[in-house]
């Protein structure tokens, strides 16, 4: 799936979210297609069932995204 395209990159990623034993568990799983290269990523948050449901689900994305920033692959 395309989560996001954008000269000079593309990202193909999927997102994912579980409830075990009262803790969330939070993923986003892809690769980055950048010029004629691939970077693949997996990125997975957990969080307590007891803490409150601020953008548990953007986060797995936003910090992915930070990473890919940092590393230079994603504007």
């Amino acid at each position: 799936m395309i989560a996001e395209s954008k000269t000079p990159y593309v990202i193909y990623a999927k997102t994912g979210w579980a409830r075990k034993q009262d803790k969330d568990i939070g993923w986003w799983v892809g690769y980055v297609e950048q010029k004629a290269e691939v970077y693949f990523f997996a990125t997975r948050v957990y969080k307590q069932g007891n803490l409150p449901d601020t953008n548990f689900g953007a986060c797995r994305k936003d910090i992915t995204k930070t990473a890919l920033k940092q590393l230079k692959l994603i504007e």
